[in-house]
């Protein structure tokens, strides 16, 4: 119904995980902080349920590495956003009224612009990822509905304890990782801009200079 589409509608309308729980996902299987994870996940705000698909942000950060942490998810977040504004401004199909169409149709449309944006994107010599005409994508064995292995997965997504798990793990990961590229102090950070020691040696060796 008209103004019931809040998040949590939606989400529970959307197919968003059936790819993963009929087994037609690719392989999306990562580890971080020594801890191996089976499916990929979106950064989402606190309204979304504790599922290990989700990393949401700290709504209090108490200390240094959360507050680093709620930097990067919020940015991320920020660049999904930026990733559709683009898609809009440059195929402007995507912008114009569809109630009209049907879920195929658009399903059709979002992923043709996709893919013109990516050969774009790959003309350009701005790819992030390479692949060539020979590679075989081996199609994985489609899982049945109400299968146990699919009842399985549903359990794995919906399992908040990996949700807190990944969570913490992420938490790590980006704090370790500002501290392997500054200078192993956490507290001369600031808000999550990596920190040199050596910037205000350098300001004053211009302002020197400029002086001269």
């Amino acid at each position: 119904m008209a103004g019931s589409n809040n998040d949590m509608n939606v989400l529970h309308a959307f197919p968003l995980f059936n790819d993963i729980l009929q087994g037609k996902a690719p392989d999306m299987s990562y580890v971080v902080n020594g801890n191996e994870y089976k499916y990929g996940y979106y950064p989402g705000d606190g309204i979304y349920p504790e599922f290990a698909t989700f990393v949401k942000s700290f709504s209090f950060p108490v200390d240094e590495k959360r507050k680093l942490f709620k930097l990067a998810q919020e940015s991320e977040r920020k660049d999904a956003e930026r990733a559709f504004g683009v898609l809009k401004q440059r195929c402007h199909i995507i912008k114009h009224p569809t109630r009209t169409w049907d879920r195929a149709k658009l399903t059709t449309v979002l992923t043709a612009c996709v893919i013109l944006h990516n050969m774009i994107i790959e003309e350009e010599g701005r790819a992030i990822c390479s692949y060539t005409g020979n590679d075989v994508l081996n199609p994985p064995a489609v899982i049945q509905v109400g299968s146990s292995t699919y009842f399985s997965r549903v359990l794995e997504i919906q399992n908040r304890e990996k949700h807190h798990n990944l969570w913490h793990d992420l938490t790590e990961h980006i704090w370790g990782r500002q501290l392997q590229w500054g200078n192993g102090d956490g507290d001369k950070k600031d808000e999550g801009n990596d920190y040199d020691e050596n910037a205000d040696d350098d300001d004053e060796a211009d302002e020197d200079d400029d002086k001269e």
